[in-house]
């Protein structure tokens, strides 16, 4: 009795012990079955994955430009232009009474080749220009003159004076009949009527240009100038 007891209780821990009976092929190919049945669904089910955008195209040309022209080898260079040598101008000078006191200058005739006409005679026009300057201020005309005034006398054939033209100029060039920078005015007589500039008539005959020149410096003496000339009226 005993014995059968024990047997029993050992065959009741064997299968305790054992656990459930081991599966069969058949049930591990139907697992397998349902585990690949079970991965498709979920790979039907899952949205395809977002293609990666390609990186946007430029669709603008890239500037081109023009390649600089080598300059050929051995090609001389291009010629530098040569600034055009100034005309020096053309005048004679005049020969005037007067002493100079310190001052240096000389009447002058723009445009007459030297030398001046003896006898100076003027036709259709007249001008004349004085060029003077104070030695002890500069070398430039009109360097340390305050004026330079101008008259011109008729003399009528008993000998007594008109004046028929008087000017101050207080800058260089100082001319007769204004202008001077660069040229003089030149007064053609029949352009105004045979007339000077303050109205008075031209007549031909002989007639005297008198200047007086006044330095800045009070202590510096100043000079008279004087020449004759005739007019002759076509």
């Amino acid at each position: 009795m005993k014995r059968r007891l024990l047997m029993g209780l050992c065959c009741g821990l064997a299968l305790t012990a054992c656990g459930s009976p081991t599966p069969t092929p058949d049930l591990v190919a139907t697992q397998v079955a349902v585990e690949r049945a079970a991965a498709a669904t979920l790979t039907a089910e899952a949205p395809p994955l977002p293609t990666p955008a390609s990186a946007p195209t430029n669709t603008f040309a890239p500037p081109t430009s023009t390649p600089e022209q080598p300059t050929p080898t051995g090609a001389p260079p291009p010629p530098t232009p040569i600034p055009p040598t100034p005309t020096p101008p053309i005048y004679a000078n005049v020969p005037v009474d007067g002493g100079l006191g310190d001052l240096l200058g000389e009447v002058i005739l723009p445009g007459v080749a030297p030398p001046a006409p003896d006898p100076l005679v003027f036709t259709s026009q007249i001008v004349f220009r004085v060029l003077v300057r104070d030695p002890q201020v500069g070398n430039q005309d009109g360097a340390g003159i305050d004026s330079v005034d101008f008259t011109i006398l008729q003399v009528n054939p008993d000998g007594s004076e008109v004046a028929v033209h008087a000017r101050t100029e207080r800058v260089s060039g100082y001319c007769a009949f204004g202008g001077g920078e660069p040229d003089c005015m030149v007064w053609v007589f029949a352009e105004h009527g045979n007339t000077w500039p303050d109205g008075s008539a031209v007549v031909s005959g002989p007639h005297r240009a008198e200047m007086s020149l006044h330095p800045r410096n009070p202590n510096r003496q100043g000079a008279n100038w004087r020449f004759t000339f005739d007019i002759a009226l076509p």
